[in-house]
């Protein structure tokens, strides 16, 4: 099942990452994937973008990627991001706190949180961290703040849109095996949407 999954996000990844002319940021979370990894893929964070203390992208038109694990002898490992993107001055959304759901129950699978941050000048800040379950499932007092309100995604929703102004973000755990078709019109559609959003955003 992850492997389908992961081949969707991965056409959705490839249209976002592929280099286009007054593009936005994008930042890409994938834990769909058939081992106990991470992928995060980046490009266009003109201020560069940060994940785990080590400078990952940085610039337009040069895509990072990289697969992190989701947990080591400790337990899970929460992967901090800090990047700075072009927003031309646009309002950025409120603090953001997803807990992903096991189908069907209450299990915490992962946990995501973005708060954006506007710098001035035309740029904004993205700082966060996300969290896989490493497959034994996560105590929500150690990884939710009760003080910052929580949206329920459970993983059959699909990939969690954190998108900004000028930022495309694509959180996505494992969800339900799409049919090799659906695949290919995901991609498609994603692309339009994209597309749309990008001329929408620039009028």
């Amino acid at each position: 099942m992850r492997r389908f999954t992961g081949a969707l996000l991965g056409v959705a990844a490839l249209l976002l990452l592929a280099p286009v002319s007054a593009r936005a940021a994008a930042f890409i979370i994938d834990d769909t994937l058939p081992t106990e990894f991470i992928a995060f893929s980046a490009n266009d964070f003109e201020g560069g973008l940060i994940l785990d203390g080590n400078l990952f992208q940085q610039g337009n038109n040069n895509p990072a990627g990289a697969t992190l694990p989701e947990g080591d002898a400790n337990g899970p490992i929460v992967h901090h991001f800090d990047g700075s993107w072009i927003t031309t001055g646009a309002a950025l959304p409120p603090t953001r706190q997803v807990a992903f759901l096991e189908p069907g129950s209450n299990l915490l699978s992962d946990v995501l949180f973005v708060q954006y941050i506007d710098q001035g000048n035309g740029f904004g800040r993205i700082l966060g961290s996300f969290v896989s379950d490493a497959g034994t499932g996560l105590n929500p007092s150690q990884y939710i703040d009760p003080l910052i309100p929580v949206i329920t995604w459970p993983e059959t929703n699909g990939p969690f849109d954190f998108s900004a102004p000028f930022l495309t973000g694509i959180a996505n755990s494992d969800v339900e095996v799409p049919e090799p078709g659906t695949i290919v019109l995901c991609g498609l559609s994603a692309l339009g949407l994209f597309v749309a959003r990008r001329r929408t955003a620039r009028v």
